[in-house]
């Protein structure tokens, strides 16, 4: 298979090159996005072979830099491309093991979509794939002629929601994703922290800032007016809890209920795309 792969960038840390080393020699080419206003990176020299740095000192998003990477790969003439986060890396030897998966795929060619796991397998959980699963694109590999078909990403999320949309409308457009179970990818998923719960018992949380607060609400209703049959992809349990853990655990109540507000004012408006 030939593939290309692309990560966006945005304040990336110390760490971001350490976690490409475990994928870089798997692509043909890797695509690095940064949307951070000041160029703040040194590709090491180990690396330059491969790498594009594109930096224009705006911040863009996900969908419009997933868009623009997919545009250069079909230019290229790659198959396949792998999205990753900064904040995301492969153990050893998985991504080979990952794409002989793909190869191997029975009928691959009607997968828009593949990813991997983002937690842990626990003893004795099934390891076989699982097929039409919503995927994130951190780790996802997608099928570039099927994505320049569905139209790419939804550039109205600009950062939430967007892997959710694609597989959604892959799904509606008669294509499959396939979730690997047999390894997981390590990703940072919010920020964790230690709190007490209501009943005085000690636990860990995770939640985003505000304005990703904002971003979830807003395009969790956005998705489910676009996608009104598919609402069993786009339970609103799953955003209250979101809500419920910065608001009752991220000590920032009144800016997080005015994210809250406002996603909801602006989604009735149509307002969408980034906020300003």
């Amino acid at each position: 298979m030939k593939l290309a792969g692309t990560v966006i960038l945005f304040h990336p840390p110390e760490s971001v090159f350490t976690n490409i080393a475990t994928y870089i020699q798997g692509v043909e080419v890797l695509y690095l996005f940064d949307n951070t206003p000041q160029k703040t990176i040194s590709i090491p020299e180990e690396m330059q072979s491969k790498c594009r740095y594109l930096h224009n000192g705006e911040n863009e998003g996900i969908a419009k830099k997933l868009n623009e990477a997919m545009r250069l790969a079909l230019a290229a003439g790659y198959d396949y491309l792998l999205t990753m986060d900064q904040d995301s890396f492969f153990n050893e030897n998985d991504l080979g093991k990952y794409k002989q998966i793909i190869t191997d795929t029975s009928q691959r060619d009607n997968f828009s979509m593949f990813g991997i796991r983002y937690f842990e397998l626990k003893d004795g959980e099934n390891k076989k794939p699982s097929f039409n699963k919503l995927l994130i694109t951190s780790g996802a590999i997608i099928n570039l002629k099927i994505a320049e078909s569905l139209g790419g990403f939804d550039e109205k999320l600009f950062i939430d929601g967007v892997d959710t949309d694609f597989c959604i409308h892959s799904f509606e457009k008669g294509y499959q994703t396939l979730l690997v179970n047999e390894f997981s990818l390590k990703h940072e998923l919010g920020e964790e922290k230690k709190v007490m719960t209501p009943l005085l018992k000690s636990t860990f949380r995770k939640f985003h800032n505000p304005t990703r607060l904002y971003y979830i609400v807003r395009n969790h209703l956005y998705l489910r007016a676009k996608y009104p049959t598919q609402h069993q992809y786009l339970k609103n349990k799953i955003v209250l809890n979101e809500i419920k853990n910065c608001l009752f655990y991220a000590q920032d109540f009144v800016n997080y209920l005015k994210a809250i507000l406002l996603a909801t004012k602006h989604f009735r408006k149509g307002i969408l795309g980034k906020l300003n």
